[in-house]
């Protein structure tokens, strides 16, 4: 509403996965150089730590996005997915094609894989974002694939990004990661109060180059108080005072206009790192919602349920116990799973007795798409997409 207004293109406070509008401090320069690094010239494992909203994960998708056509790189963004889901999705994102799905069999391809790039003197990379929830048998899985050769040489890099206990989670599994094989640990700090300033007045310069929207010294130093310079804090708060701005009609924030939104947030002054992530949970974002997904049940062409997607796996069958029960003798007491990964679902049958269908094609692994309508026994199910917020719980059927 408002951009017209101060005469914006777009949201200078909005969600960024990289490119020209981030902002990057001597923190983040920095944690660019590092992981730049780790994707040339060396081998082993990287790690990047910081508090919530500090930046990570927009640095990281800003380095790839610059370096995209040189690295070779699998970025997961879903560490709660099983060993065997995992290696599944670093094949699909090397582009590394294999007939079995077993973990074994998965582990060698990408093992093959890392060793021919190496002898072409390439640099293979697995990174995995909020790596700090990561379990200890995908670490397992993960050493194994990064271990070092006779020469201690690995052919795969890793790199993990993730909270500040990620380097508690991997201190306690020295066993698999020693501290050797450990080339970088990097801490990303917040903004310091000198840089708001600059940080402000970059997204805001990013976001209309004939603006000349300007947020005064007095106001930055009020948002610092507030947000102890992180960046997901700044946005939240950023965006919610233009809001007010606006409304107020003003040319510019002031001083007023932040304190009556910090009152009706509720924010107090800034202490430590759990603000942070609370207050990012609480405040919102100025985005749209991640896009939801459902399943439509059919059978003999009327509908007899639908199932909102909330959880990484889904598992369908007759058994009562499936997230998703389908009454019918044809289909399997285990018969097809749903496989959420990197924000993609992926249908896989588990060796059911009568297949999993889409059309006339029978399949063993698919990554599904909005209208897509595949059969199991004599049920038709539709996967749909939309664009709202999910509610807490899938649906059940009876």
């Amino acid at each position: 509403m408002y951009r017209e207004f101060f005469k914006l293109e777009q949201q200078p406070f909005r969600q960024v996965d990289g490119g020209d509008a981030i902002y990057l401090s001597t923190g983040h320069d920095t944690a660019r150089s590092y992981i730049e690094y780790l994707l040339r010239d060396s081998d082993g494992l990287g790690l990047i730590l910081g508090d919530a909203g500090s930046g990570k994960t927009a640095t990281l998708h800003h380095v790839l996005q610059k370096n995209g056509e040189t690295v070779i790189a699998a970025c997961l963004s879903q560490p709660e997915l099983a060993p065997t889901e995992l290696l599944l999705a670093v094949c699909m994102q090397l582009g590394i094609e294999t007939k079995n799905i077993a973990a074994d069999e998965l582990a060698h391809a990408i093992e093959q894989f890392g060793l021919r790039q190496h002898l072409h003197g390439k640099v293979v990379t697995i990174i995995v974002d909020d790596a700090h929830r990561l379990s200890r048998d995908v670490l397992i899985q993960l050493r194994t694939l990064a271990k070092p050769d006779r020469h201690g040489f690995s052919k795969i890099n890793l790199l993990f990004v993730g909270r500040p206990q990620l380097g508690e989670v991997i201190e306690s599994t020295n066993e698999e990661f020693p501290r050797q094989q450990i080339r970088f640990t990097y801490r990303l700090n917040p903004l310091l109060e000198n840089e708001v300033g600059s940080y402000i007045q970059h997204r805001v310069a990013h976001a209309g180059e004939n603006s000349k929207l300007a947020f005064g010294a007095d106001v930055n130093s009020l948002i610092y108080r507030y947000t102890g310079g992180v960046p997901a804090l700044i946005n939240i708060l950023g965006s919610k005072v233009l809001d007010e701005t606006f409304a107020r009609q003003k040319s510019e924030p002031d001083v007023e206009c932040v304190n009556k939104v910090i009152e009706d947030l509720g924010w107090e002054l800034f202490v430590d790192s759990s603000d942070a992530e609370e207050r990012a949970a609480a405040g919102g974002s100025p985005h749209l919602p991640p896009v939801g997904a459902k399943l439509i049940v059919r059978s003999k062409g009327t509908i007899i349920a639908e199932h909102l997607l909330k959880k990484q796996r889904v598992l369908l069958g007759r058994q009562s116990d499936k997230d998703i029960f389908i009454h019918d003798k044809r289909v399997s007491r285990s018969h097809a799973q749903l496989v959420r990964i990197n924000d993609v679902f992926f249908l896989q049958d588990l060796d059911s007795s009568n297949g999993t269908f889409l059309g006339k094609k029978k399949i063993k692994w698919h990554s599904l798409r909005s209208g897509d309508v595949f059969r199991i026994g004599g049920h038709e199910i539709e996967y749909v997409e939309h664009q709202t917020p999910l509610p807490d719980s899938p649906a059940t059927a009876n």
